[in-house]
């Protein structure tokens, strides 16, 4: 079935639910709840169920930031980080480049992985180094909770 030719912007969604609904700023949740309605009247869960899903989760989401964070803000779309990496991946040592004469973005020479590691050593040893480590990556993290159960 087409969309009405005054269609909203259904690129906005899922970052912009706020310029989606055409809110202006400072909006509350009664100004929310009306813009949803006008598109609600156009958009029919029973003639346009996939439309409908979209302008549904938009609005929850809004109605949640509104009830439980004090307000609605716009997302900024951030870029996921590009140094994220786990011990599968070959990581690229930026940092100790520059004072080794390593070229940077070069990958670092191939260490043990941290799964195969753990075979090897004692986790309370994995647990002790990792820890120490001043500047550590998500993945480290990640490695160091787990360890955390098996070390205690």
């Amino acid at each position: 079935m087409a969309a009405p030719p005054d269609a909203p912007q259904w690129d906005l969604l899922p970052h912009d639910p706020i310029g989606f609904f055409e809110l202006e700023e400072g909006f509350g949740r009664k100004d929310l709840k009306r813009a949803y309605n006008r598109l609600l009247r156009v958009y029919k869960p029973e003639k346009f169920p996939q439309e409908f899903q979209k302008i549904r989760s938009a609005y929850e989401e809004l109605d949640e930031q509104l009830r439980y964070h004090g307000g609605a803000t716009k997302r900024q779309r951030s870029a996921v980080p590009q140094d994220w990496q786990t011990d599968a991946e070959p990581a690229t040592n930026r940092e100790s480049a520059a004072g080794s004469g390593q070229t940077v973005g070069q990958p670092a020479p191939k260490t043990k992985r941290l799964v195969d590691r753990v075979a090897d050593e004692s986790p309370a040893k994995l647990f002790a180094e990792l820890k120490e480590r001043a500047d550590k990556s998500p993945y480290e993290y990640y490695a160091l909770a787990l360890l955390s159960d098996l070390v205690e």
